[in-house]
């Protein structure tokens, strides 16, 4: 993981994958295989499945996830 501040951190997910933490909000870019957590903002790069994993997406997302 690596911090920036208080209010802003970034996780490798393996592959392509991100997960950004910035103040009360989480967003995720091509997440593949995630475990855990939920997503204000997902983001997709391009539909390869190591990028596109409609399984993690529905997953991690919620009622109001963009």
């Amino acid at each position: 993981m690596l911090i920036i501040n208080d209010s802003l951190n970034i996780s490798w997910l393996g592959h392509g994958g991100l997960r950004i933490n910035f103040k009360d909000k989480q967003i995720f870019i091509d997440p593949y295989k995630v475990s855990e957590g939920s997503a204000d903002l997902i983001l997709v790069t391009h539909s390869h499945l190591r990028h596109l994993s409609v399984e993690d997406i529905n997953r991690l997302k919620k009622d109001n996830t963009i």
